[in-house]
């Protein structure tokens, strides 16, 4: 019987393994910011459909909406009234 060697590059392995999980972590990131926008637009959306009196009783402008959005937080300048 011969023997059988079997030629493993091990840098090549670490680079094939390296570049998987560099893949795999930038696929969630990308999921996670999809899901993130898909999210803030169905806000902005449900906003932007109620009518001024109600956004008057809640304490937003219709120009604020947008930022309200994007931040998550009320604005400053009118945290401190």
């Amino acid at each position: 019987m011969s023997k059988t060697s079997f030629n493993i590059n091990p840098s090549a392995f670490l680079t094939t393994a390296l570049s998987t999980a560099f893949l795999n972590c930038a696929a969630q990131v990308a999921e996670a910011t999809r899901r993130r926008r898909q999210t803030s637009r169905a806000r902005g959306c449900a906003l932007q459909e109620m009518p001024d009196h109600i956004l008057k009783d809640i304490g937003v402008t219709r120009f604020e909406i947008e930022y309200l959005v994007k931040s998550g937080r009320a604005c400053r300048w009118r945290q401190s009234e």
